[in-house]
Formats: C-alpha cells, structure tokens, sequence
C-alpha cells in the first residue's frame, strides 16, 4: 500500500460533464429559485449568511439524479486512482447542490467538516467533497484549494478530503455568472 506524502495527492480531477450537458443544466437553473447560502453556527446555534454569499438550489431534478448515478462510479475510480483499496466502506453521498455565483458573490475560505449535513437519519461528517464546474464564461470566481488557485474547466469533477488539510474558497465573480455543484460522500 502506497502512503502519499503529499496532501496534493489526494486531489483528484476528472472530465465529468460534456459542455453541452453543462450548457442544458444552466439553461435549466434560470427556471430556478434560489436561496442564499448559509452557515450552521453551533456557538449560537443558528444559521447565518454573509452578504457577498453564493446562492444555491438543493431541490430533486433530473440533473441531480443524473449526477448521482455518474458519481458512484467516479468515487469508486478515485478510491483507485490514490490507491486506498481499503476505503470502501463509504455510505453514500448528498443530493448535489447546485450553487451560483451572480457578480459580487464568493465563498469564503473554509474546510467542509460539516456536521449539520448528516444530522437525521444518516449520522456524521462528510469524508469526501465532490465538487464540479459547470461553465467558464464569468471573470473573478477563482477556486483557490490548499492556498494555490486551482485551475477548472467546464465539465470538470474534482474530489479531494473533506478535513482540515483543505481549506477551499471561491474568489469574488466580477462578471458574470459562475455555476457548480457539490456532493459531500460520507
């Protein structure tokens, strides 16, 4: 068994999506309602949004559905492709989420140990986040991961470890409009 000494080894990118299906899925969030993207504060317990915050849109399409059936297989290749043989007793994953990013929005740095997701019938914290990039046409908007901007492209699927050796964050949109999803496995 290989053990990585590099934290970069445990980030995975995979062509997902076609850019087609990217453009279908946009068309399809304008018919949408979105809600601003809040945080779980346990300190306080409640929810909270920053001003400048992303909007998102958990709802069942046939879109999350479709991404759901192609994300078993692509976890299961990145268990793989870092050669864990023995990390095969993950759960499941969330219903993606859809997340947009209209001019003036971003998503502050943070790491994804989120304990609010699995908190009903399911139980824990996220091992894995899946997130993908659903188009390119939008200037700022920058996904920055481990402090280095990491470069995306339409289409694109990324997984790497949902803990503390992985903070993420998305830069400011300055024009346009950035569109992803996320599915946390657990």
């Amino acid at each position: 068994m290989k053990i990585h000494p590099n934290i970069k080894d445990y980030i995975k990118s995979y062509d997902f999506l076609t850019e087609d299906i990217c453009k279908d899925m946009i068309n399809f969030f304008s018919l949408l309602d979105w809600g601003r993207h809040s945080y779980y504060a346990y300190e306080i317990n409640q929810n909270f949004s920053y001003d400048d915050d992303l909007y998102v849109n958990d709802s069942k399409t046939y879109y999350n559905l479709f991404i759901e059936k192609r994300l078993h297989e692509y976890i299961a290749k990145y268990i793989a492709d870092i050669n864990y043989p023995w990390f095969d007793k993950w759960n499941g994953y969330t219903n993606p989420r859809f997340n947009k990013y209209p001019e003036g929005t971003n998503m502050k740095i943070h790491i994804d140990h989120i304990h609010s997701i699995f908190d009903g019938r399911f139980k824990g914290i996220p091992t894995l986040t899946c997130l993908g990039f659903l188009n390119e046409d939008f200037e700022g908007g920058d996904f920055y991961l481990c402090g280095k901007k990491f470069p995306t492209k339409t289409g694109q699927l990324i997984i790497f470890p949902s803990n503390l050796m992985y903070p993420h964050e998305v830069k400011t949109v300055t024009k346009g409009i950035r569109y992803s999803f996320v599915s946390w496995v657990w």
